[in-house]
């Protein structure tokens, strides 16, 4: 990523938005035409805020690079939209799972925080359920669902509402897949 950002600084730039569990960036690629002044729109795209949905992260990256190509083959769409619009796409929410699941081949949906006593592998906070909206608080701590302590308790969604107050964000999608499904929202 950081290769491509520097091949193409002109179109896209790069930000830590906050850390995950361990200590590792939550990185934020911002998508624009660095050369227009214009006061532009910002939509948000994110993906694997549950970390064994790769699909999700498939789709944003494909659309990332091909928003950039096209932009340089002079493609309508692809000018109007980074002439005109920012666009902040956060491929990895959960950036701990994912490490996880490529080392040690497994299918972990939450983030790396140990919470579970009787079995260390299902510990973990489910990311998509720790916003303030809706929160519902559950006492197993070893469920797939668990949503933590309080609403923004961990670190990747803290560090998602931190940019959300900071930006006037028009629309978010979040990317999300299970099975043969995939979804946003």
């Amino acid at each position: 990523m950081n290769k491509w950002v520097n091949e193409n600084g002109d179109l896209i730039s790069h930000e830590s938005i906050g850390k995950s569990f361990e200590d590792r960036d939550i990185d934020a690629y911002i998508l624009t035409n660095t050369k227009s002044n214009v006061v532009k729109p910002k939509i948000l795209l994110t993906s694997m805020m549950h970390a064994r949905e790769p699909a999700g992260l498939t789709v944003v990256m494909y659309f990332m690079q091909k928003l950039v190509e096209d932009y340089k083959k002079n493609d309508a769409r692809a000018k109007y939209i980074l002439d005109n619009r920012e666009v902040w796409v956060i491929p990895f929410v959960n950036p701990d799972g994912y490490v996880d699941n490529e080392q040690n081949g497994k299918m972990r949906r939450k983030n790396m925080r140990d919470t579970c006593p009787r079995d260390k592998s299902l510990g973990g906070v489910d990311l998509n359920r720790n916003f303030a909206y809706k929160y519902k608080h559950t006492t197993d701590k070893c469920d797939e669902e668990y949503a933590g302590e309080g609403p923004f308790s961990e670190p990747e969604t803290k560090a998602l509402k931190d940019l959300v107050e900071k930006h006037v964000f028009l629309s978010a999608l979040h990317f999300h897949s299970y099975g043969m499904w995939f979804f946003f929202f």
